[in-house]
Parts: structure tokens; C-alpha cells; sequence
């Protein structure tokens, strides 16, 4: 085999393995059909447990004066025999297997959860066992449609920043419930659905201007204040230990290095006409997109190669022939 029979062979297996590879790299779509149960039970915590389909019938039975579904595996009364598309349209739109609203679903903030942690989670909501509970809808006519204004991630960042914004804004969904109607975002006080709730922005007197990462990150895992004092019984305590106690240390730090970077707001401020509280989420996950085009560059400069080999190739066949 003379020089240019081994350049030519080098250079095919080459570009080969760049297609191989970059095939592979673009496989999250096609794997986004497969849910991981195990690792949908952590999502699931990241989300907080789905607290409000929780009351005295049982886990994720449903409870009937929040107006909230059963969302066990029951056939009847559950979602045993619904298609994971249909629950992931219910859990994005708000939108049952009819088409009818759903009522209190915080569609704006779940719709941007990523496609595959929403087939991890289905796969793990399948493993719940089945509690007979019918809940009746409730009216929803007044509810308007609501529709995607950009396409959620095929995946999650997983480090950083931007995965601290997601794991609080997509998923634990911490705007939702510390952002009172006409209330500067995550700025607290008073909230129909709760009562009250906490200033959790940079503010110095009543946020978290004064906490560090480090104790923000305690706090979200165990309840725990930098006084060593606990915070006082209720929905968010409850959700701290059924489900933000579940977080990795690193996730946990994730969101309280996002949270640092929200701006300061007194507590209670009302809502500016420029408030970014609807802050756009991460559209990939860390750098998916920009491997995928590097591959992809690196494929077409593989076939470049390629196509010059085979021409140099042909010009010396051509002088050994005359």
C-alpha cells in the first residue's frame, strides 16, 4: 500500500468516527422517550414532591378542597392509563387528557422543565403505588389557554449557575410562591395561597442580603437558619423535609448562588413595569448545542480532508499513466 492508498484509509476511518460520534452526541432527542424512574424521583424532589396532590387519601391521591388530581397509578381515578405524552401535557400546559384546563398548575414555570427530567419523572410517577380517589373537577372556564412561548430544553444544565436558575425557577418553582400577585419577583409578603411568605431576594433587612451561599444552601436542605433557630412549621418546612432535603450538596449550592444574584427588593415591593421577574430559562443544557455544531464542523473538515486525498490520489494515477 503506497503513501496515498494510506492517507486515503486514515482519513475514512477518521471521518467514521467524527460521524460516529457526533450521531451519538445528537442522541438526547431519541433518548428523551426513555424515563429513568430512580432518577425521576430525585427530579421529583427537586420539584418539591408535588405536595398539593398530597391530603388525608394518601400520597399523590389527590386533594379534593385544593382542587389538585390524583396522581397515583390508579386507572380509574389516577393517571394509571394515561400516555406519558398526555401526562406531560397536563404537568407543561395544564391540560388534561380531554383538553380541558387543569386548576392550579403553574404551567408558566413547569412548562420550561426539560424533556427528559419530564420523562424521568413520569417513569417514577408510574412507580407510585395506585389509591382509589376520585376528585371532581373543578370549573375551569374562566382559566385562559395557555400555550409554550419557546420550546423547553432536551436537557437540564447540570452545573453552575445556570443550573442553579433552573433547578429554581423550572422546578422547585420558587418565584411561584414567593412572588405574591402585583409583587416585585421573589419579594414576598402577603400571598392568598399562603398567608404569608418570606423575602427570599438580596435585600439586606427582610431578605437574604446578609446570608451567605453556604448558609442559603444549609437552609434549603435541613430548615436551619445562620441563628441555629428553625424556621417555623408550615408548608415550606414540610417541603424542606419531604423533599429539598433530598438535594445534593451541589444542587442545593446551585440555587444559592442563583439566588444571590436576584436583585434586592424591600419586602413586599410592589411590581415594576420593568420588572425581568419572567426571566427566560436555559434553552440546552450546559453546552449541548455548541458540541454538537463543533462535531459537526469537525465531520465536514474530516470530508474535506477526505475529498483532497482522493483527488491527489487521482492526479498521481493520472502522471503514472502518461
Amino acid at each position: 500500500m503506497n503513501k496515498i492508498n494510506v492517507f486515503a484509509f486514515v482519513v475514512g476511518l477518521f471521518v467514521m468516527l467524527v460521524m460516529t460520534v457526533a450521531a451519538t452526541s445528537a442522541a438526547p432527542a431519541a433518548q428523551a422517550s426513555k424515563g429513568d424512574a430512580d432518577r425521576g424521583e430525585y427530579v421529583f424532589a427537586l420539584a418539591g414532591g408535588c405536595g398539593c396532590h398530597t391530603d388525608s387519601a394518601g400520597f399523590l391521591a389527590g386533594d379534593q378542597e385544593g382542587n389538585a388530581a390524583n396522581i397515583t397509578s390508579d386507572a380509574e381515578t389516577g393517571i394509571g392509563d394515561w400516555t406519558d405524552e398526555e401526562i406531560i401535557d397536563a404537568i407543561r400546559l395544564g391540560v388534561d387528557r380531554d383538553g380541558r384546563r387543569l386548576a392550579r398548575m403553574p404551567v408558566e414555570v413547569f412548562s420550561q422543565i426539560s424533556d427528559q427530567d419530564m420523562y424521568d419523572m413520569v417513569a417514577y410517577l408510574r412507580t407510585i403505588p395506585a389509591i382509589e380517589n376520585e376528585i371532581t373537577d373543578p370549573d375551569t372556564s374562566d382559566l385562559e389557554e395557555f400555550e409554550l412561548e419557546s420550546d423547553p430544553p432536551a436537557r437540564a444544565p447540570t452545573r453552575g449557575l445556570a443550573r442553579g436558575e433552573y433547578i429554581a425557577q423550572a422546578l422547585a418553582h420558587c418565584g411561584d410562591c414567593h412572588t405574591p400577585p402585583n409583587t416585585a419577583f421573589m419579594a414576598g409578603g402577603p400571598h392568598p395561597g399562603f398567608n404569608f411568605v418570606p423575602n427570599i431576594t438580596q435585600d439586606n433587612d427582610t431578605g437574604l442580603g446578609e446570608w451567605s451561599e453556604e448558609e442559603i444552601a444549609e437552609f434549603l436542605q435541613t430548615g436551619d437558619k445562620p441563628d441555629g433557630t428553625q424556621i417555623e412549621p408550615g408548608p415550606m418546612l414540610g417541603i424542606i423535609k419531604g423533599s429539598f432535603s433530598k438535594w445534593t450538596d451541589d444542587d442545593a449550592l446551585a440555587v444559592a448562588a442563583y439566588l444571590k444574584t436576584v436583585p434586592a427588593q424591600t419586602l413586599g415591593a410592589p411590581a415594576s413595569a420593568d420588572d425581568e421577574s419572567a426571566q427566560t430559562l436555559p434553552q440546552t443544557g450546559d453546552a449541548g448545542n455548541s458540541v454538537q455544531t463543533a462535531l459537526v464542523a469537525l465531520a465536514l473538515f474530516a470530508a474535506m480532508l477526505l475529498t483532497m486525498g482522493v483527488t491527489l490520489r487521482m492526479r498521481v494515477r493520472r502522471r503514472g499513466n502518461r
